[in-house]
């Protein structure tokens, strides 16, 4: 409906001050839609004045960094040996999707460990407003379906049982240091300053978070979804 409203606002110029001609294709178009045209403008003149508070604040997201990376390790800290262990079609085992979350906090985690003017030296200014929690979550879906994966660094290589705790341990510790170190940042800071991301280029310090966040809900869900596919294959 705001696209409408600048729409019939455009062709209104142009029928006045270019072509009076156009009159006949604008016609039509006020007449459905000006009622909504006049509704939704004073709420586009509005939304960006205060489109920065439909971000996530600090504190939502240490919640989310908690609530996501408690249920992705209680998640694999509850699954039998057997299943634990199991791969099929190339899928990951839960091992090493715990080793995965591993590798790929550890660097964020450390980032944030830096005083702002390195992150500012080191990868710059950003020069856009940070995406919302739901579109950074899109676009690395669309980056998944194009057919990109993880980069050599972030893939696990064999895990053992032996490892399980260890790995769970190792992860709380990380989320904990994450969400202590984020204390730091201010929330301007948050949408200045940048790290790089493998798949996802430069993102904001903010938006690097709600990717960490979603990234072990991701693969907590990727995890069940190979348990269930295996479990149905074995059954028919």
């Amino acid at each position: 409906m705001l696209l409408i409203a600048y729409l019939h606002f455009y062709l209104f110029a142009l029928c006045i001050f270019i072509c009076p001609l156009l009159i006949f294709i604008y016609l039509p178009f006020a007449y459905f839609y000006l009622p909504f045209a006049y509704f939704y403008l004073p709420f586009a003149y509005f939304y960006l004045p205060f489109a920065y508070f439909l971000l996530m604040k600090q504190s939502n997201i240490q919640q989310l960094l908690i609530t996501n990376h408690t249920t992705f390790l209680g998640t694999i800290g509850s699954l039998a040996d057997t299943d634990y262990l199991l791969s099929k079609n190339g899928k990951w085992t839960a091992g090493q999707q715990l080793e995965h979350i591993r590798r790929s906090v550890q660097p964020v985690t450390l980032a944030f460990g830096l005083p702002a003017w390195v992150l500012k030296l080191l990868f710059g200014k950003a020069n856009r407003p940070s995406s919302s929690y739901d579109a950074l979550v899109e676009k690395y879906q669309q980056k998944l379906a194009a057919g990109y994966s993880a980069s050599r660094r972030f893939l696990p290589p064999t895990i053992g049982l032996a490892a399980r705790e260890k790995l769970i341990a190792a992860i709380e510790k990380l989320v904990r240091q994450l969400n202590q170190r984020l204390m730091k940042y201010s929330e301007q800071e948050l949408d200045t300053l940048l790290l790089p991301h493998p798949l996802l280029g430069k993102l904001t310090l903010r938006e690097m978070l709600y990717f960490t966040a979603y990234h072990a809900a991701h693969h907590r869900k990727a995890t069940e979804h190979n348990l269930e596919m295996t479990n149905y294959d074995s059954k028919n």
